[in-house]
């Protein structure tokens, strides 16, 4: 092996280990006690402060302003982040978890629970203008079911 192969793959490894040593900014390192995990079984956690494992809102303003919200609760760990294109507002883990845990807390929404209701309840919790060009909210319930929630005004 020449200097000129070794310089290349000993690159290569020092870009690789650096990722890898990089954390996830979105973890949550703090989480709520009784935030239901995700799990594979049909069984309910009926004693958590809301019943879902993961919740993606994306909203679409006009002049591409966005509010988005990511949060997954795994058995391996919990990730948040809470991005607002209108306040100009980012935040990720605990941050991001301290926002949402009241918001979330106060939510009424089951796998049965109707669209109307559903997207009423986040439009108003969540605070959003309701001049949005796009409304796309996905949320995985504890049992396990998925349900997504559409509006294109």
């Amino acid at each position: 092996m020449n200097k000129k192969q070794l310089m290349i793959y000993s690159s290569a490894l020092t870009f690789v280990l650096a990722l890898s040593g990089c954390g996830n900014k979105e973890e949550v390192k703090n989480p709520p006690k009784d935030a239901p995990k995700e799990n594979n079984s049909n069984q309910a956690n009926r004693d958590s402060p809301y019943n879902f494992t993961s919740f993606d809102l994306d909203v679409t303003y006009k002049d591409n302003k966005t509010f988005d919200v990511d949060y997954e609760n795994e058995k391996d760990g919990m990730e948040a982040k809470l991005t607002d294109g209108v306040k100009d507002e980012n935040l990720s883990g605990d941050d991001a978890m301290e926002r949402l845990k009241p918001i979330f807390s106060d939510l009424k929404i089951t796998s049965e629970s109707k669209d109307g209701e559903v997207t009423k309840q986040i439009i108003d919790k969540f605070n959003l203008k309701e001049d949005f060009t796009a409304f796309d909210l996905e949320v995985q319930f504890e049992d396990g079911s998925e349900k997504e929630y559409k509006i294109k005004p």
